[in-house]
């Protein structure tokens, strides 16, 4: 798949910034609970209802990110 030079899509639960990059989001879950809260409140879902450059990869994190909230 082309794409742009130098540039690797993360997988769906997996942090792309900040101080848990890499990591996966059950992994902070188990040790940084609210970090998760942080991630999903300002996940703007109007963001992932537009038709932007990550749309589709933000409705999967807001749709796994309430799955992980919810059953914890």
């Amino acid at each position: 798949m082309a794409g742009r030079p130098g540039f690797t899509p993360t997988p769906v639960n997996q942090i792309n910034f900040g101080k848990y990059k890499g990591k996966t989001f059950e992994e902070v879950y188990a040790i940084d609970p609210d970090y998760i809260r942080w991630m999903r409140d300002t996940t703007d879902p109007a963001d992932a209802k537009n038709e932007g450059k990550y749309a589709k990869q933000n409705q999967a994190r807001i749709k796994y990110l309430d799955n992980l909230l919810t059953e914890g």
